[in-house]
């Protein structure tokens, strides 16, 4: 059987020696034999020994070299329409998500503006896949930028009101400081006017002690002082008088004091309470006015 085949216009001289007429040696399939019908060593013998073969099987070689050349392109085409298909599906997909996610951004964020790609089309479609994607990267490095800066603002304040804080304890340690010491150098002078000495260790004593050790003390010197221009002072001793007892009596000869100054002499036992004395006083000094 002749080799003959057409490529375009082109046709291929039908050439009918029996050097092309060869016996089926097994099936296309089998290996070691060639689409023409013969294995590869006898084929190569026939093109070797025979220029007619030679000639009409090149001619015949080219119309399938043709062939084999569409096909591969035909095959490239559909390659390349399947990527280009898959591509879509992917783009339209991704599309799709972009879309879900800077809607749901949308519904948190009423402030937030979409401006699309180009004026005057539309955000979502006339956008491309890559101006969406930055989109969200800006927006989310946005908020990132803004509860940076937010937590950096809180991160100051605390720090300015740590500062703050050790400023006005080390002030507050210095105040103590300077009073304790002020306490402790004034103590001895009102000890020396009781009738007896409280027990106190001056390196070790509790500032808030020290505090009322010293008032109890200046109270009771000054009292020692009002009691001998009041009349009819309760009795009390100075190491077991109550602290409420001793402001109260200390704060009532302190007004009776006051009024005697003025002239005006009340015993300490007088039915006026101090609010009374007090407007005494006060009545008193605008008289002398």
């Amino acid at each position: 059987m002749a080799l003959t085949s057409k490529n375009g216009t082109k046709k291929v001289k039908a050439v009918g020696t029996p050097e092309l007429v060869a016996e089926s040696v097994g099936t296309p399939e089998t290996r070691g034999v060639t689409a023409f019908g013969f294995d590869g060593t006898e084929l190569l013998t026939r093109l070797q020994t025979s220029g007619e073969f030679a000639e009409t099987f090149m001619e015949e070689y080219a119309v399938v070299q043709d062939i084999v050349k569409q096909f591969k392109d035909h095959q490239k085409t559909l390659k390349e329409k399947e990527r280009a298909q898959v591509q879509q599906e992917k783009e339209t997909a991704e599309r799709a998500r972009l879309k879900e996610v800077i809607t749901k951004i949308q519904e948190k964020d009423a402030d937030v503006v979409l401006e699309p790609e180009e004026d005057g089309d539309n955000f979502f479609e006339g956008s491309s896949i890559k101006y969406l994607k930055q989109w969200v990267k800006d927006y989310r490095a946005s908020v990132k930028a803004q509860k940076d800066a937010l937590k950096a603002e809180k991160l100051a304040e605390k720090e300015a009101k740590a500062t703050l804080k050790a400023q006005k304890a080390r002030a507050k340690a210095e105040k103590e400081a300077a009073q304790r010491e002020k306490l402790l150098e004034q103590l001895p002078k009102f000890i020396e006017n009781l009738d007896y000495v409280p027990e106190y260790d001056a390196d070790t004593i509790d500032h808030g002690e020290l505090k009322a050790l010293h008032a109890r003390c200046k109270m009771l010197t000054q009292l020692k002082k009002m009691t001998d221009n009041v009349v009819n002072v309760p009795e009390y001793d100075d190491e077991n008088i109550e602290d409420d007892v001793l402001k109260t009596v200390h704060a009532r000869c302190k007004l009776l004091n006051q009024l005697q100054k003025l002239d005006v002499m009340i015993d300490y036992d007088n039915e006026q309470d101090n609010d009374a004395l007090k407007t005494l006083i006060k009545d008193t000094k605008n008289a002398a006015e």
